[in-house]
């Protein structure tokens, strides 16, 4: 699966489909709005990628200032039936630690649906506010 970040501008010029994308689970986040959200994205820290290969889709993510990089929203759809799924979605999330790893990130975090049947190396650090809360914390790459 590739990944490939757009641009403000991109972003700016392609809202109209990457919006309809993320609708659904931007509605579902009782903290964000899709005004907020291309706020962040065209002023802000958020980061939209292009997903394609074996899906096609968009992810949105942030880079805190403590060195974690949070999947905030994704959405579109991954190609194939549930075996194919699980390991697209397994390989993307190993693509995306290795680029978390490579920007200075120690943890990955993915809140939202409960993806931890799916997601079984993350550690669940539920809360009230995030009751799906996943972690990995990424290992020091040997030097």
């Amino acid at each position: 699966m590739d990944m490939t970040p757009l641009t403000k501008d991109e972003v700016r010029d392609g809202w109209h489909w990457i919006s309809a994308l993320l609708e659904s689970s931007v509605r579902a986040d009782p903290l964000m709005t899709m005004a907020d959200l291309y706020s962040s994205l065209i002023y802000g820290p958020d980061l939209v990628m292009r997903v394609h290969g074996w899906a096609d889709g968009v992810m949105v993510f942030e880079v805190t200032g403590d060195g974690v990089l949070w999947i905030k929203y994704a959405a579109g759809r991954v190609i194939g039936g549930p075996k194919e799924r699980l390991r697209a979605i397994r390989e993307n999330m190993a693509d995306i630690e290795a680029v978390a790893q490579s920007i200075g990130c120690s943890e990955v975090r993915v809140c939202g649906r409960d993806w931890h049947s799916v997601l079984t190396d993350y550690e669940l650090i539920a809360d009230a506010q995030e009751p799906n809360l996943l972690r990995k914390i990424l290992m020091k790459e040997a030097t």
